[in-house]
This record gives structure tokens, C-alpha cells and sequence, in this order.
């Protein structure tokens, strides 16, 4: 708790060394920080204050000896809302019950504590309904030297800590952090990948499609390969679809791919995005007609339609969700 009812503290830090000295750094800070926030000071004022203390006491005018990456998130259950004061941690990533990711602004994160004189504000964001998910840099390096995204690889170190197949890699200590706030009756959904495209790339699907189902192999290694294939082939449709048309082929639109996985773990959703006007396109009309005139246009929609156990379409169809079970059916 942080000095009132229904105000909870997330507090992550990560040295900039291994040896004693770092470790004292990390304690006095935690300490510090959950006496001020109990007492009524700001997130703000507590990391500004250890901040000069670090530059002013700890650290000689020419030299940075200890630093101290830190990110602190206060919780508002009651006012539904979040205060995030980041320094040197990745920004973290709230989630809708749906499992739908955003990225906290990278707006509020600057370099460690012990660098620089200057810190930003904290800033206040919307208390997320679904999870927050936080890591430090480490796991960031790890997931780049893999090639996966950030979160596949968190959840897969989430359920198994001490992974020695995916650990022998690191490089770096690594934490990570998820906070579930959804409550445990309601179908809660948590993110597996979450990126942002440029509409002209296009014309590079196919490495962007060996990221997904990298990244999502890694995070389920127990899902059969004939289910990867039915859903790579329905993300990679519905993202060329959204490239091509939606965004133009223009550099300066955006698309976006979403997956999430169900709280049970027998479903993933796949959503894709664009921010385009949408389109007028009657595709049952198409596929009736495809099938009696043997037309080729379009059968991406048609395989979006069928091989998912369920898919929507919004925003005039700037938006499909597609929801495929994990496991296979005895037909299979």
C-alpha cells in the first residue's frame, strides 16, 4: 500500500553494478522511496531527491560510479488512475481485459538515476482493466538477440523462471513484472506481441511474419506446427491486407498487430489494425461468387473468414479480430 486505502506502489529498480555497494544503493533507495510515498510525498519528489543524491554525495563532478535505473508506478483502485515516473526501464505495457497492449508514452522515461540533473515529470495515465507488464533492459537484449518479442518471451519466462533454453542466452539480470487487475471471474486476456508497421513495408511480410511465429513458438512451445501455420497465414493476410489497402502502401500510415492469449490458455486472438477509412466490400457476396465463377481475388479474406474459429470485423473493416483454439480438433 502507498499511504492510503486503495493506493497501491510498484517499485523496480536495477543497479548498474553487482557488488555490494550497488546493493546498498538499491535497499536505501527502496527504503527511501516507501517511507516518502507512506508519508505523502510524490513519486516525483522521491526520485528527484535520490537523483541529487546520487550526483551531489555518491558520485564524484567527473564520474558516474552508481546509477541506478528505476521505473515507480502508483496505483489509484479507487480514482482509476496511474502516476508512472520512469528512469532507465523500458516503458511498461497496460493492457484491456481483452489483452489488447499500449505502451506507456516513452515521453516519461529518461536515462538513470545518477546521470544527468534533469529528471522529467511523472506523468498520469488511465488505470488499465486488464494487466501491467514490466521489465528491465535485460530481458529487452535478450528478446533482441532471439528475435522475439518482448512480451512472448516474458510470458514464457513467467511460467517457467529458471528456462535454461531460453537463459543461457542472457546476458543481463532480468526482472520482470506483471500486475493482473482484472478481477478473477471475468475473462481476462494477456498480450503476447504487440507492433507497430509502417504501410510500406509491405513489401517485407514475410520477416515479419517469421517474428510472430518466433515469438509465439517461444511463448507456447506445446502448440502443435499445424496450428502456427493456420494462424500465420490468417495474421499474414489480414496485415497485407491492411498494409496494401488500408494504409496504401504510405510510409506515413500505420497498421498494427495485436495477439493475446486467454486467461485458460486454450485460445489466442489476433487483431490487426489500420488507420485507414475502412472499405465497402461485401465478402460473403465475394466468396459465393468466387466459388461459382473460380475468381482468385481476395481469397485472403476468404481463408480470414473460415480457418479462425470466430472473426469480426470494425471500423468498416479496418479492424478483424480473429480467435483460433489452441488445441487440435479430432478431424485434425
Amino acid at each position: 500500500s502507498a499511504g492510503g486505502a486503495g493506493r497501491i506502489m510498484v517499485l523496480a529498480s536495477d543497479t548498474s553494478g553487482h557488488d555490494l555497494s550497488s546493493a546498498f544503493h538499491a535497499n536505501y533507495f527502496h527504503g527511501l522511496v516507501r517511507g516518502m510515498i507512506c508519508r505523502g510525498a510524490s513519486i516525483q519528489d522521491v526520485f528527484h531527491g535520490f537523483n541529487r543524491q546520487l550526483l551531489e554525495e555518491w558520485n564524484p563532478p567527473d564520474a558516474v560510479l552508481h546509477s541506478l535505473a528505476a521505473a515507480g508506478l502508483l496505483l489509484d483502485l479507487q480514482a482509476g488512475t496511474m502516476e508512472i515516473m520512469n528512469c532507465g526501464f523500458p516503458p511498461p505495457l497496460a493492457a484491456s481485459d481483452e489483452g489488447w497492449g499500449e505502451y506507456q508514452s516513452a515521453q516519461v522515461t529518461s536515462s538513470p538515476l545518477g546521470w544527468f540533473p534533469d529528471l522529467p515529470a511523472s506523468s498520469s495515465h488511465p488505470l488499465p482493466t486488464g494487466s501491467l507488464t514490466l521489465w528491465s533492459d535485460g530481458l529487452s537484449e535478450l528478446a533482441d538477440h532471439l528475435g522475439v518479442d518482448n512480451l512472448a518471451l516474458a510470458y514464457r519466462l513467467l511460467r517457467q523462471a529458471n528456462d535454461p533454453a531460453v537463459l543461457k542466452n542472457s546476458r543481463d539480470d532480468i526482472l520482470i513484472m506483471r500486475i493482473g487487475l482484472s478481477p478473477a471471474d471475468r475473462p481476462a486476456w494477456l498480450p503476447l506481441l504487440v507492433q507497430d508497421y509502417r504501410g510500406s513495408q509491405h513489401v517485407t511480410i514475410d520477416p515479419l511474419v517469421e517474428f510472430w511465429d518466433r515469438s509465439l513458438r517461444l511463448a507456447l512451445p506445446a502448440v502443435p506446427d499445424e496450428r502456427w501455420a493456420d494462424i500465420t497465414v490468417c495474421a499474414r493476410e489480414a496485415m497485407l491486407n491492411a498494409l496494401r489497402h488500408g494504409c496504401q502502401g504510405k510510409a506515413e500510415r500505420q497498421a498494427s498487430l495485436h495477439v493475446a492469449l486467454a486467461r485458460d490458455g486454450q485460445s489466442l486472438r489476433v487483431r490487426v489494425q489500420d488507420d485507414g477509412p475502412g472499405y465497402d466490400f461485401d465478402a460473403a457476396a465475394h466468396e459465393q461468387a468466387a466459388a461459382e465463377q473460380l475468381l482468385t481475388e481476395h481469397r485472403g479474406l476468404v481463408m480470414m473468414r473460415h480457418i479462425p474459429a470466430h472473426t469480426a470485423f470494425a471500423q468498416a473493416g479496418a479492424e478483424v479480430t480473429m480467435t483460433f483454439p489452441l488445441t487440435l480438433s479430432p478431424r485434425q
